[in-house]
């Protein structure tokens, strides 16, 4: 299975932030065995496309992921972004559905992704760095 993580990132000031963390999960409520073969990650693609229109710009990170285990398993990446730049969106593409992340509060994000890992569901989670606000970091359970 092939799982793409799609993060795209708006460069323009903000004039509030508050402590809430972008999650997704597949909707899928089955149970996935935990048990198998855990191996490295395959990552097939990293694209990171920016685009300048007026005093603007966008930028869209894509990586691909392929989980060739039998067990979950998880990649984490960690980014630095600009003082004046935001995370707009969070997707994640498992078996051709897009799963688009949610906006909630940091708590309650991460343990709505604690529990997708422990059922072994496709997960992710952007979340700040609490002391340094302009690093960033995705955190995603792949399926096998």
């Amino acid at each position: 299975m092939i799982f793409i993580i799609v993060t795209s990132l708006y460069f323009v000031k903000l004039t509030q932030c508050f402590p809430q963390s972008l999650v997704t999960t597949g909707i899928d409520k089955t149970e996935v065995r935990s048990e198998g073969q855990v191996l490295p990650l395959e990552i097939s693609k990293f694209h990171v496309n920016s685009t300048i229109q007026f005093r603007y710009a966008r930028t869209q990170v894509i990586s691909h992921f392929k989980n060739p285990g039998t067990a979950p398993n998880k990649a984490k990446f960690t980014m630095v972004i600009p003082d004046s730049a935001f995370i707009s969106n969070f997707s994640m593409i498992i078996k051709e559905v897009e799963y688009v992340a949610e906006v909630k509060e940091k708590e309650e994000a991460k343990k709505t992704f604690d529990e997708a890992v422990s059922a072994g569901r496709g997960a992710g989670i952007v979340s700040k760095d609490t002391r340094d606000a302009n690093i960033f970091t995705v955190e995603t359970n792949i399926e096998p």
